[in-house]
């Protein structure tokens, strides 16, 4: 698409300006990487929260300016975690070079605060099983539940010795992700001040189609012009199943376009099926 398609290409242009000026790299470099730089460098950069975080919005925001020029336009927009800033720009929450710096800032401070690092593991397990573990953990205080994806699928974040002893107190399979920080954790907080300064210099509005949210799981509208909105989203649990299930019933279709690097297999089997008319 990028080598083929205009409107993805010149997407890709406008946010690759914003990155050079805010990362010092730009978006289409590490993800088609050329003769100047190796596969393996470029994947190495992409695991940098540095630059990873950046370059999967402006990603994001390059497809769905694909789908928008071939006449697909969304009855309602969501965002998994930092999908939720791509999301926004669709929804004219904000600008994209606005959010982009914003993102750029956002993984800036995390980058450079060891508070932040930690481990983030996938559990097959339920949100209450994974809550009363970590109440019951003398390290609770530590760990978090970062996610909910599905009815007996969420990720817990933390430091290392506090994720893991939650994990030690329930049986089920667990599967460590690929990241270096904490995010949607305790790690974030000390970085939430600073943030909330570099969101106060930006305009936040109203969205212009529905937009739900992960945060509350619900439909937001006003709450999203508040800079208290986005420091949650920094912090909280990802509520990914709920806002699935609110999204189901207040769509048109039920069609879901999932815009991200690569395909992800989901099982909606845990929607009810009047809500979708299928499983």
């Amino acid at each position: 698409m990028y080598k083929n398609n205009v409107v993805f290409h010149n997407a890709m242009a406008l946010c690759d300006s914003v990155l050079l000026q805010n990362t010092g790299k730009t978006a289409s470099e590490v993800l088609y990487p050329t003769t100047s730089i190796s596969q393996e460098v470029a994947e190495s950069i992409l695991r940098d929260t540095l630059y990873a975080q950046p370059v999967l919005v402006a990603l994001e925001y390059c497809i769905a300016e694909v789908w928008k020029a071939r006449g697909h336009q969304p009855d309602v927009v969501m965002g998994h975690s930092l999908g939720e800033y791509a999301a926004a720009v669709v929804a004219g929450v904000m600008g994209l070079e606005d959010c982009l710096k914003l993102v750029c800032a956002r993984a800036h401070l995390i980058h450079n605060n060891n508070s932040c690092l930690g481990v983030m593991y996938a559990v097959r397990a339920s949100r209450e099983s994974i809550n009363n573990a970590i109440t019951q953990s003398a390290m609770g205080d530590q760990a978090a539940l970062a996610a909910v994806n599905g009815s007996n699928s969420v990720v817990v974040s933390g430091k290392e010795k506090a994720v893991k002893a939650v994990l030690s107190g329930i049986d089920s399979a667990s599967r460590q992700l690929l990241v270096q920080h904490g995010f949607h954790s305790p790690c974030m907080l000390d970085v939430v001040a600073e943030y909330e300064a570099l969101l106060n210099e930006i305009e936040l509005k109203r969205p212009t189609i529905p937009f739900v949210s992960t945060v509350t799981g619900q439909v937001c509208d006003l709450e999203l012009t508040t800079t208290e909105y986005w420091l949650r989203h920094m912090t909280d649990t990802v509520l990914y199943l709920d806002a699935v299930q609110s999204a189901v019933t207040i769509m048109k279709s039920s069609v879901f376009v999932e815009i991200g690097p690569d395909s992800t297999p989901v099982s909606y089997t845990h929607l009810r099926a009047h809500e979708t008319g299928r499983n």
